[in-house]
């Protein structure tokens, strides 16, 4: 990078951090039009859990870097932007990289809404066993008890020494006051 293009980078770089500590949302929401500052722009709006962020920070869900997908689906869940929630489902079940589709799961479980237990728990027939287990590790967390049963059929599948997390998911549910 040439020192005139590294001086504007830092420049900028300061902004969006200044941004961040006014808690300037429209600045920030401004920068994610920016492909340099995407990134930390949707991050930062996440960290400051701005409802107004959540029709600008969509289209990055859509984004080809990984990185930028996985900062708008944390800044989504810090929000906790339950229109978010179908679009986040989506990516769980078919994004390529197993980062991106961890964090997906992962904010299904932050936003924790009733209606994240059926994507979840379509996640327990996924052949990526990472997947069938954050999914398992999710509804447990979220208690979710209509997926008691998904839970037992997912665990029956798995050889014997993989089934803990399961069992966990299950106790974790049963044990939580009705």
């Amino acid at each position: 990078m040439a020192r005139d293009q590294q001086a504007e980078h830092d420049e900028l770089t300061r902004k969006l951090f200044a941004a961040r500590n006014s808690r300037d949302v429209d600045y920030l929401i401004a920068a994610l039009r920016d492909p340099e500052l995407r990134y930390g722009a949707a991050k930062f709006l996440g960290d400051l859990r701005d409802s107004r962020a959540v029709e600008p920070l969509l289209p990055l869900l859509d984004a080809n870097e990984a990185g930028v997908r996985v900062a708008a689906i944390r800044a989504l869940a810090g929000i906790q932007a339950a229109d978010a929630i179908p679009r986040i489902a989506e990516i769980a079940m078919r994004d390529e990289p197993f980062l991106v589709r961890s964090w997906a799961i992962v904010a299904l479980g932050e936003i924790g809404a009733v209606s994240v237990t059926e994507p979840l728990s379509r996640l327990l027939q996924e052949p990526d066993r990472r997947v069938r287990r954050l999914a398992a590790r999710t509804l447990g967390r979220l208690k979710a008890s209509a997926a008691v049963e998904q839970l037992e059929c997912a665990m029956s599948r798995e050889i014997w020494y993989r089934r803990r997390v399961y069992r966990q998911a299950i106790r974790s549910i049963r044990s939580s006051p009705v």
